[in-house]
C-alpha cells in the first residue's frame, strides 16, 4: 500500500531527541510517499536513529506501530509496568528508514513490513 508521509505521526525515541527530530522534519513536506506492504496500515513512526548532518546527507530509522501516539501513550499510562519494547511487541508492523541532503534531489524513503 503506498502510504504518504503526513499520514504517520512522528516520534522521537532515545537516544534521538525531539529538537533534533523536528531539526530533520522540518526538510520533509509530509507529501511524500512509500510503499508498505505489511497487512496492516502503521499510523506513527517513532525514530530510534537520526545521523543529522543537514545539508549532508542525513539519515533516520524508526519503527511504525499500528497505533497512534495518544493510543501508545495511553497504553503506558494504565500500565506503568509495562516496557517500551512490550507495547512494541505488540504493535510494531514495520520499519522506515530516510535519507536526505547529500546528493539527493529528493527525499528517499522505504519501509520493511515485520
Amino acid at each position: 500500500m503506498k502510504i504518504k508521509l503526513s499520514e504517520i505521526e512522528p516520534y522521537a525515541i532515545e537516544p534521538v531527541d525531539n529538537h533534533t527530530a523536528s531539526s530533520f522534519l522540518r526538510h520533509l513536506t509530509g507529501h511524500e510517499t512509500f510503499e508498505f506492504y505489511g497487512l496492516t496500515k502503521p499510523k506513527s513512526m517513532f525514530l530510534y536513529d537520526l545521523n543529522y548532518k543537514y545539508p549532508r546527507l542525513t539519515s533516520a530509522h524508526g519503527y511504525l506501530l499500528s497505533i497512534d501516539i495518544d493510543t501508545f501513550e495511553s497504553i503506558c499510562e494504565s500500565n506503568p509496568s509495562s516496557t517500551l519494547s512490550d507495547v512494541f511487541n505488540n504493535y510494531l508492523v514495520g520499519e522506515i528508514h530516510i535519507d536526505l541532503g547529500g546528493n539527493l534531489s529528493s527525499p528517499s524513503i522505504y519501509s520493511e513490513k515485520i
